[in-house]
C-alpha cells in the first residue's frame, strides 16, 4: 500500500481535485486487484472507497527470485574527467 503522504504529495484542504497515479507492478504473472480510497491518517478513518479495478500481469523480461526492481543505471563522469571513447 502506499498514499500521498509517504508519497510527499500534499493535497488541497478543500475544494475538487484530480489525482493521477501510475504503477509499475513488478510482480509475477497473474491477476491482482487494485484497490483506492480516502483515508484520514491522523484520525485512522476510512473516509471513502473508490474505484477497484482487476490488473492482469503478463509474463515479461526473464529475472532471479520473487520479485524484480526494473533497476536503471546512470553512468555519471566526473568533472574535469577526460572523455573516453
Amino acid at each position: 500500500a502506499t498514499s500521498t503522504g509517504r508519497l510527499g504529495v500534499p493535497l488541497p484542504a478543500e475544494g475538487d481535485f484530480r489525482l493521477e497515479a501510475t504503477l509499475q507492478m513488478n510482480l509475477a504473472p497473474g491477476v491482482y486487484v487494485v484497490e483506492t480510497g480516502v483515508f484520514n491518517e491522523p484520525e485512522s478513518l476510512v473516509m471513502a472507497t473508490g474505484p477497484t479495478c482487476y490488473v492482469q500481469v503478463a509474463e515479461g523480461p526473464s529475472f532471479t527470485g520473487i520479485t524484480q526492481l526494473n533497476p536503471r543505471f546512470f553512468l555519471g563522469i566526473p568533472a574535469g574527467a577526460p572523455a573516453r571513447p
